[in-house]
C-alpha cells in the first residue's frame, strides 16, 4: 500500500505535533530540588550574553559566542564544581574557541590559572556584565 503526497504530509504533520506535545509536557515538568541546588537561573542574562563580544579579545576569536559559566566559587560562596553549574549570574560571553574547543579553551585545563594567564578576574567580569544586564532590562 503506497501512500499520496497528501497522506504523507497529514501523517507528518501528526508526528511533530505529538512531537510538539511531549516537548510542551516535559517542560512543565517541575525539577526536583536536588537538580539545581541552591543555582539561580536567568535566561535573559545568558542571552544578553550570547549577544556581546569574546571577553578574551579578538585575538583567536572563532565560533559564536556562547555564555561561559565561571566554575571557581568566590571567597564566602558555597563551592561548585563536577555536577554542580554555579548560578547564570556568574557566566561571561566566551566565544566557542575560547569557552570549549579550541586548543587553550577555558575547560581546557585549570580555570584559574586560565583566567589568570589572561590577566582577567571573570568574577569581577560577570558583576560588570550583569550591572549592564540590568540596565539594559526595563
Amino acid at each position: 500500500m503506497t501512500l499520496s503526497r497528501e497522506e504523507r504530509a497529514i501523517l507528518a504533520q501528526g508526528r511533530d505535533l505529538k512531537a510538539r506535545e511531549r516537548k510542551a509536557k516535559k517542560a512543565q515538568r517541575p525539577k526536583s530540588p536536588k537538580a539545581d541546588r541552591g543555582r539561580v537561573r536567568d535566561n535573559g542574562y545568558l542571552a544578553f550574553l550570547r549577544r556581546q563580544p569574546c571577553c578574551v579579545g579578538p585575538v583567536g576569536c572563532r565560533g559564536v559566542v556562547q555564555a561561559a559559566h565561571v566554575r571557581y566559587s568566590r571567597p564566602g560562596e558555597p563551592m561548585t564544581g563536577m555536577q554542580r553549574k554555579p548560578s547564570d549570574r556568574n557566566a561571561v560571553s566566551l566565544c566557542e574557541a575560547h569557552h570549549l574547543t579550541g586548543p587553550d579553551a577555558q575547560h581546557s585545563r585549570g580555570e584559574r590559572q586560565w583566567w589568570g594567564a589572561r590577566g582577567i578576574d571573570p568574577h569581577a567580569l560577570a558583576d560588570r556584565l550583569y550591572a549592564l544586564y540590568q540596565q539594559e532590562t526595563p
